[in-house]
């Protein structure tokens, strides 16, 4: 019978309150029912909570109301208890009978008798009595739902318009707040840096107003300094929500200037709601009444319901903040640097990778300036796509299609390539391109392109190789006329050459292929460094080339009392390399070493396969390619001074030692050496003297190709 008269009970309960019409209610049937104490509770919206709405006498004693706690902890249906059962109370019985709606209980009704027995049934009074009330409760239930999802709603339309703090505001006093509602309030914590955004904090900045007596917006700007509302604001983290019936019991915890402003809102009742996301203190929402007015167990739930929708809607806003600060910062560190950059992922539902099904993420500056393409029109395009507006000559352009279509983009690998084109400024440029997979947790996520303008690069190659072709030939060809005569002159006129004369002549022939040796060094560091050095890669084992590289050097060793020892496995695997150039590297080793080691000592090498990178040698280089075969050349000679173990590798240079004892020698050996070695993916390296130690060693290593 109360159904058809929502709509007016609504109207009226916004006007009056619930719990004047419930006590209204109350006191109309409270007569003709048999009971001496009636209170009727509201549940909060977890069930953990039951708080008085009316009662007959008006305020119940405090030992009623643990009864009616004690019912709403156990989850109790409809039911009666007697007296004996209720130690405390001094009643006969009581009856206990639950408000719902659609099964859930919203309240309760508890019915205390002193002289006799509860009704085991409801009689019409009683009938009369809990439909209407439960009506209303219903109906109070049914207000706040709807008007929880129309504030809900509204504030999701206007958040993609950018809304403020302060518009929110106005759409919960406009759709949420009901008429005895005075105040409303949005604070958000501050400073909230872009680089911290879980503070520390400083203030609770209030952005947001509302009152029914001044409007929107006053205050809005005004900080409360967070050092002084520290207790307080504990108490708001552990409550989440705290309902505060009578604001003056904590007034003296606020400042003047807060006080102030609530005597002059005649502020009542207040409502405090943490706002919080994900962990993260984000602001609080304070809503306050008018006087003898209390807020209702279904305002609460309403307040905290659209409470924690702006809290998921401000913690979106801050993620997005966060992360336009790191794409912003993305952007800034990508433009600093000189070479193009693109990177792409694939797109949304690719499975296979395909590069055809890619979205670029971000372009750098110098990708723009270089290819014409500006970072909005490149956002969201393909790959192809892109390519199709790269300003390139069409050949390219279809190349680099060919080329960059045929990986995929989590392919795993790496690819790399060059083109050449006019720059933006008017000239010929060329481009060297490197792709590589971006890496997350060993998984490809996308793809990288870097453009390097290597004009210059390409420029020095080709002076250096045309510098290395007229040295071949310019030099070479008068030094070979050089020995051929010195040479003729000492076979074919030796008898008519005086002995001064005679000596001349071998000066120089020395002289010319000691220049000869130097030039040819030069000439293959040259090759070695700008690529241009052919090498002739096969299969081969260590121990054969080591054993014909040491007969080289068996005359020598008898004639200077040296010996040549070597320690070397027969079964180490076969390695890919040049066998001639190999057999350069060692015997330039074993040079150095001959013209260290005194008499009647023994050189060394040792070879062993190395597998792991706690194998190698103290000091070894950190990029080393495992597995390797490590070489090593021991002589017993003064030793490399730690200063000089990194720079005996770079051409002519010559240790003080080496100066001192005027020993033979150009300084290109070594260097020569490491170029070769590098051309073989090997490394090379000394090892400093030490106390205890006679002599050097010199490590290299040869990769051992997988099969």
């Amino acid at each position: 019978m109360f159904a058809d008269t929502s709509h007016a009970q609504t109207e009226v309960m916004e006007q009056v309150g619930l719990a004047d019409l419930v006590q209204h209610v109350l006191e109309t049937f409270a007569q003709h029912m048999a009971a001496d104490t009636v209170a009727v509770y509201s549940y909060s919206h977890d069930l953990r909570e039951a708080v008085l709405v009316a009662s007959t006498p008006d305020q119940p004693a405090e030992d009623i109301h643990a009864v009616i706690e004690q019912f709403c902890a156990t989850g109790s249906q409809n039911s009666i208890v007697a007296g004996s059962q209720l130690p405390g109370l001094n009643v006969a019985s009581a009856q206990f009978l639950l408000f719902k709606i659609e099964e859930q209980p919203i309240g309760a009704m508890l019915l205390l008798s002193r002289s006799k027995s509860a009704q085991k049934a409801l009689d019409a009074q009683l009938h009369l009595c809990f439909a209407a009330i439960q009506s209303l409760l219903q109906n109070e239930y049914r207000s706040q739902s709807e008007a929880i999802s129309l504030t809900i709603q509204a504030i999701a339309q206007h958040v993609g318009e950018g809304v403020s703090p302060q518009e929110l505001v106005n759409i919960v006093s406009e759709r949420l707040l009901r008429p005895q509602i005075r105040f409303c309030a949005l604070l958000l914590y501050g400073p909230r840096r872009e680089d911290r955004p879980n503070g520390p904090f400083a203030y609770l900045d209030m952005q947001g107003t509302w009152s029914n007596r001044l409007g929107s917006g006053v205050g809005v700007g005004i900080h409360l300094y967070l050092d002084q509302y520290v207790e307080l604001l504990k108490e708001i983290e552990d409550r989440k929500i705290w309902h505060i019936p009578d604001v003056r019991a904590i007034e003296a915890r606020f400042d003047s200037l807060v006080r102030g402003f609530l005597r002059n809102a005649d502020i009542h009742s207040v409502v405090i709601i943490a706002l919080e996301s994900v962990g993260r203190r984000l602001g609080v929402m304070v809503i306050g009444t008018e006087p003898n007015r209390e807020f209702t167990q279904q305002e609460l739930r309403s307040y905290q319901a659209v409470s924690e929708f702006l809290a998921l809607r401000a913690m979106a806003n801050l993620l997005k903040q966060e992360q336009d600060f790191v794409q912003r910062g993305r952007s800034a560190l990508l433009d600093a640097v000189t070479d193009s950059v693109l990177m792409v992922l694939p797109s949304a539902g690719s499975m296979t990778g395909d590069t055809s099904k890619t979205t670029v993420l971000t372009i750098n500056k110098a990708f723009t300036t270089l290819f014409g393409v500006s970072q909005m029109r490149a956002q969201g395009l393909s790959l192809p796509q892109l390519l199709g507006k790269m300003q390139l000559p069409e050949d390219v352009r279809q190349n680099l299609s060919n080329h960059w279509l045929a990986t995929t983009v989590r392919d795993p690998g790496t690819q790399r390539g060059d083109f050449t084109m006019i720059h933006p400024t008017g000239y010929h440029t060329t481009i060297g391109w490197y792709s590589s997979p971006v890496m997350r947790d060993s998984k490809v996520m996308g793809r990288i392109y870097i453009f390097h303008d290597v004009t210059d690069d390409r420029t020095a190659i080709s002076l250096r190789a045309n510098f290395v072709s007229r040295m071949s030939h310019e030099l070479r060809t008068p030094l070979t006329s050089i020995k051929g005569f010195a040479q003729y002159m000492l076979e074919e006129l030796s008898s008519s050459l005086t002995p001064s004369v005679r000596d001349y002549v071998e000066i120089i022939l020395d002289n010319a292929q000691l220049l000869n040796t130097l030039f040819s060094d030069i000439i293959e560091i040259t090759r070695a460094d700008i690529g241009d050095l052919k090498l002739i890669i096969g299969a081969a084992r260590l121990p054969n080339l080591v054993e014909h590289v040491v007969l080289r050097f068996e005359d020598q060793g008898i004639k200077e009392r040296k010996w040549i020892e070597t320690q070397i496995a027969d079964d180490l695997p076969a390695v890919q390399m040049d066998t001639s150039h190999i057999s350069r590297v060692l015997g330039l080793l074993l040079s150095n070493a001959f013209q260290h080691t005194p008499a009647d000592s023994a050189i060394r090498i040792l070879a062993q396969v190395i597998s792991t990178s706690g194998q190698l040698p103290f000091g070894a280089p950190a990029d080393l390619v495992l597995p390797s075969i490590l070489v090593t050349v021991e002589d017993l000679g003064e030793g490399i001074a730690a200063e000089d173990t990194e720079l005996i590798f770079q051409p002519f240079y010559r240790t003080r030692d080496a100066r001192a004892a005027r020993l033979e020698g150009s300084g290109l050996g070594l260097a020569l050496a490491r170029s070769i070695l590098t051309l073989h993916r090997g490394k090379i390296w000394a090892e400093a003297r030490r106390r205890g130690r006679r002599g050097a060693r010199v490590f290299f290593t040869l990769p051992i190709t997988q099969e």
